[in-house]
């Protein structure tokens, strides 16, 4: 098994342990029973690519504490067989942000992973006209707009339990700090401290944590989710079916070249304010964001034992 047990007692890195809190409350599991094989969906680290083979292997999506209660106690999980796919976590974060940006930097309302709201609707032509919104503002804004949008968003930009506060949806996310919440974001961490009580629920005294039994990696997906097909076909629980798997070209990111010493490094693609934004962040913007980033910094360490862009900064 591949252990996330020791950031716990660290309290990932924060002085705090997190071994009686629930998981993120929009964790998503894809599971097969018949051949008791589960996918922990990581998001920006190639999850719609395996939750895809996954829906074609014949998956059902479900949310982490339907698949806890599934279990119901540690003889329940025998004869699992759990994995995910993580990503280095500044390469992950800095995705995330590309991607929820558009819904946070801006200041208006917001959609965000922890909320319901109709206009977030996928698909929805209000959901349309926001992002077009968006968009079009993000376009028109200078690196210096986007640099003082950025000062705001991080300082709005939390991770952890929604507020019980009713109104809360209702906010603009930019209106206090630490209430934009978006899944995309996240530390990988927070999804994969997945504690198992013998009643079948997530929390209480007896809670186990849920170990992984194949954590494989964006930066090598393609040879690794071969291996992950290797290891169900040799345990008898690989699901039959025509999936082509991955061809290493397709998934697989690069890691040779110059160390990525600064934020602005892992920033690429059609993004350039928000590139330019970041490629101006001075050592206290960029301590912010290695900050919300600890958890992995701590729990990840045996796949990414060292993040260059965080050194000294901690």
């Amino acid at each position: 098994a591949h252990h996330l047990g020791f950031c716990v007692s660290r309290g990932g890195g924060s002085g705090k342990s997190y071994h009686r809190e629930p998981p993120a409350p929009d964790v998503l599991v894809h599971a097969i029973p018949r051949h008791r094989v589960a996918f922990v969906e990581v998001p920006k680290s190639a999850s719609t690519r395996t939750q895809g083979i996954m829906k074609r292997w014949g998956a059902q999506t479900m949310e982490v504490t339907r698949f806890v209660s599934m279990l119901g106690g540690r003889s329940g999980r025998s004869g699992w067989f759990v994995f995910t796919f993580l990503r280095e976590p500044l390469s992950h974060w800095v995705s995330g942000v590309k991607q929820a940006s558009g819904l946070g930097m801006w200041g208006t309302p917001q959609c965000h992973g922890y909320a319901s709201r109709p206009a977030c609707a996928p698909g929805s032509a209000a959901r349309q006209k926001l992002n077009t919104q968006q968009r079009q503002r993000a376009h028109s804004a200078s690196v210096a707009q986007a640099a003082a949008a950025f000062e705001r968003y991080m300082a709005a930009l939390g991770w952890g339990k929604r507020p019980s506060d009713a109104s809360w949806e209702r906010r603009p996310a930019m209106s206090r700090p630490g209430t934009f919440l978006n899944r995309h974001t996240d530390p990988q961490a927070r999804r994969l401290l997945i504690f198992v009580g013998e009643g079948g629920g997530c929390e209480g005294p007896d809670a186990w944590l849920l170990e992984m039994d194949m954590v494989g990696r964006l930066e090598h997906y393609a040879e690794d989710f071969r291996e992950l097909a290797r290891k169900l076909e040799a345990r008898g629980q690989l699901p039959q079916g025509s999936v082509q798997l991955p061809e290493q070209k397709e998934l697989s990111t690069s890691t040779k070249g110059k160390p990525r010493a600064h934020v602005g490094d892992y920033c690429s693609g059609p993004h350039e304010v928000i590139c330019g934004a970041m490629k101006r962040f001075n050592a206290t913007m960029a301590r912010r964001v290695c900050e919300f980033i600890q958890l992995d910094l701590t729990c990840l360490g045996d796949y990414y034992p060292e993040v260059p862009a965080c050194r000294g900064l901690l």
